[in-house]
């Protein structure tokens, strides 16, 4: 198995910028997670770094800056992101500005996540420190509670799809023919629907018919949440035999009901072998619906050999 991609670099003293650090290793994936002082030379072979820091004081941890300021030339040659957790909100971000200076375009993005003080926690140093800060900038010195997941949860996927973009490209053509050849070597996939709190994973067999996904069934659940949100994810996948030999896909569309009993209808129940005779003796009506897919996400071992990141995302015009 390849090296993790990606290592998150974090300093924290009562758990919130830790406990973002974690949360943005699982929502990025194929990430190493460790505190800033365990940062080794063998950590330098990584190809994404995401580092995070508290601030105290107005600045970021000593801890943060020692590393910075014996590593930020070889940063700079890498891909960075970069988070501070403060208790000012939007305002925050000027906390980043000596960050971006400093690593110039090597910095991907950055942002300031808002985190949490519990007076009572304090040590003697950081309640004294902090009380003066408050004062000093004008906030209450009290508890306050400034996190928010989805904040957390948005950066996170906001790293990500940058890293997408960034990872080494195929020539969309060598992507869509091997995307192409995979849907068409499977026939079952897993289809994922949702509506406020109800959400489905069907199990159902598929046709692929120019260029779209076609489903027929008797009905069910997941009739409730596409008639109520009609964007969907389908996954196709090959078993799992060893890391060198991974491949599977997801799908993102929408879907779009089949008007009973005409041509396009008639002939899914053909790619099927159900003749129109057969359909219009049957007591149980059936319903065909399709996927109008919007974007293939391929994770593929064999992209390597074509020169290309195993994971490959292509996006499709309506």
């Amino acid at each position: 198995m390849d090296r993790m991609r990606s290592l998150i670099l974090y300093d924290s003293k009562y758990g919130a910028t830790e406990k973002m650090a974690s949360i943005l290793g699982m929502v990025v994936g194929q990430c190493c997670v460790k505190k800033v002082v365990d940062f080794t030379v063998e950590d330098k072979s990584y190809d994404y770094y995401i580092l995070g820091s508290p601030i105290y004081s107005g600045k970021i941890t000593n801890q943060m800056i020692e590393f910075l300021r014996q590593h930020y030339e070889w940063l700079r040659t890498k891909k960075v992101f970069f988070y501070v957790v403060d208790l000012e909100g939007a305002s925050g971000d000027k906390y980043l500005h000596p960050i971006r200076l400093l690593l110039g375009t090597a910095l991907k993005l950055s942002r300031s996540l808002g985190g949490y003080l519990q007076i009572n926690g304090l040590d003697a140093k950081d309640y004294e420190d902090i009380q003066a800060f408050c004062d000093y900038i004008g906030l209450p010195f009290q508890n306050m509670n400034y996190y928010d997941l989805k904040t957390v949860v948005d950066f996170g996927l906001d790293v990500k799809a940058l890293m997408l973009e960034m990872a080494e490209k195929l020539d969309e053509k060598i992507v869509w023919r091997l995307c192409e050849s995979f849907i068409k070597l499977h026939n079952t996939c897993v289809l994922c629907t949702g509506h406020d709190e109800l959400v489905r994973a069907t199990p159902i067999e598929y046709s692929y018919y120019k260029k779209k996904l076609y489903f027929m069934s008797e009905g069910g659940v997941k009739f409730a949440n596409l008639f109520m949100n009609a964007h969907v994810s389908v996954a196709i996948f090959d078993p799992f035999t060893t890391w060198e030999t991974l491949a599977g896909m997801q799908i993102s569309g929408q879907i779009e009901m089949v008007p009973y009993k005409c041509d396009e209808f008639y002939d899914i129940l053909k790619q099927r072998n159900i003749s129109q005779k057969e359909y219009d003796e049957m007591k149980t009506a059936l319903h065909v619906f399709k996927l109008n897919m919007e974007q293939i996400e391929f994770l593929n071992s064999s992209f390597k050999e074509y020169g290309g990141s195993a994971s490959q995302v292509l996006k499709l015009t309506k």
